[in-house]
């Protein structure tokens, strides 16, 4: 068998999964960054035909990428066409087919899913693949998830885990994790850490979007392993004792259950949900007394990073791999204690010189992490990969 290239380059395919279920987000960022800088320069191509999304980070970054060449005008004016007058739901099928049929083809040296789904695993002709493990809340926290689902995204990511080449993971808790739960060999398993896409900002930037100081800040999704209620049992308190204090949370609108709790406890007015761009988010970072961040379990934790790059102190959690991301540079909790969580924020609230300690910290952390370096450790496993399965 030989190695397939393309000039002195050897092509890596992805796939549309990350883009489809999410339209903004920490997964299909990575993919987004991988990609781009795997184009820019290097030994390898990264390769994703067009497909049907949504997602903010696929059209403002791949899409717009120079480099980028789709597999045909007409070809791609024909699925763009089809986009408009087929239902959305059959956007994953279609794309589906558009990667099974690369895959067919052959015409690539190594393929890397941006998430679970085993579909492609009839269509690799021998070829290999290499897969990115975001976490292990499902296996970690079952209770969090109903069986049917938690069940499923067992299965799927075990599968995928045995099967891989190479597995990739996000961070070493992470890895460890994967070692420990899937017993899988340690030489399998790659640390590979995330970066964020902001850069160092030193001062606040003009303008503040209508929010006005003081405010806590929480970004993201709020599932239960997030702790988002846990904090606001925490905070409420302060939240009454201060009514000027306000909680910005980004991601999707607040639930029924939610306005609720914020009902229970009289601080309605207080939580604010927002919707928010990148400029935007990060001029809500750099206004805030703090990034509230008390996850039971992360497999990363992006928003550290992101809330480095703009100078806001993090209160975050000891747990998992938020030590591993956030150094000496945060304040930690515990996120199973609301004394530790309402400690916390009462700190960043009242201690200024801890505040600004923490954002010169914060930068000085954020030099550890950079795309750059992603990019050439994630082609430092596919070169390891591709010479290991073709070499004579």
């Amino acid at each position: 068998m030989t190695l397939h290239s393309s000039g002195t380059k050897h092509r890596i395919l992805f796939d549309h999964q990350a883009f489809m279920m999410q339209r903004f987000g920490g997964v299909s960022r990575y993919f987004s960054e991988l990609i781009c800088g795997m184009r820019s320069q290097g030994m390898f191509t990264a390769d994703l035909p067009a497909i049907q999304t949504e997602n903010i980070n696929y059209h403002r970054f791949i899409l717009r990428d120079p480099s980028f060449s789709p597999p045909g005008y007409v070809q791609t004016f024909a699925r763009r066409v089809l986009g408009k007058i087929i239902p959305s739901t059959k956007d994953i099928a279609r794309n589906k087919r558009s990667i099974v049929e690369e895959l067919r083809k052959g015409s690539y040296d190594l393929f890397h899913p941006t998430y679970y789904d085993p579909y492609f695993l009839d269509h690799l002709n021998g070829k290999p693949f290499v897969l990115t493990v975001y976490d292990l809340i499902h296996e970690l926290f079952p209770e969090y998830f109903a069986q049917y689902i938690r069940d499923e995204m067992i299965a799927r990511k075990r599968q995928l885990i045995m099967a891989a080449d190479r597995v990739i993971a996000i961070s070493e808790r992470t890895k460890n994790d994967i070692i420990s739960f899937y017993s899988v060999p340690p030489q399998k398993v790659v640390t590979v850490h995330l970066a964020t896409s902001f850069s160092r900002r030193d001062q606040d930037p003009d303008g503040n979007q209508g929010v006005k100081p003081p405010y806590i800040v929480f970004v993201g999704t709020r599932e239960i392993y997030k702790n988002f209620t846990v904090l606001i049992e925490a905070i409420s308190p302060i939240l009454r004792n201060d009514r000027s204090m306000r909680v910005f949370c980004t991601g999707p609108g607040f639930s029924a259950a939610e306005h609720e709790v914020f009902e229970r406890h009289d601080i309605t007015r207080q939580m604010q949900h927002v919707s928010v761009n990148d400029e935007e988010l990060r001029t809500l970072y750099s206004g805030a007394v703090c990034l509230a961040y008390p996850s039971a379990y992360e497999g990363f934790g992006l928003p550290i990073l992101e809330a480095f790059a703009c100078g806001c102190p993090v209160l975050t959690s000891n747990t998992s791999s938020l030590q591993e991301v956030g150094g000496e540079a945060v304040l930690y909790c515990d996120p199973n204690n609301l004394e530790s969580i309402r400690h916390g924020i009462e700190r960043m609230m009242s201690e200024p010189d801890l505040r600004d300690d923490l954002k010169e910290r914060g930068f000085d952390r954020l030099k550890q992490f950079s795309w750059e370096s992603t990019v050439r450790q994630t082609e430092a496993v596919y070169r390891e990969v591709l010479e290991s399965r073709y070499q004579p």
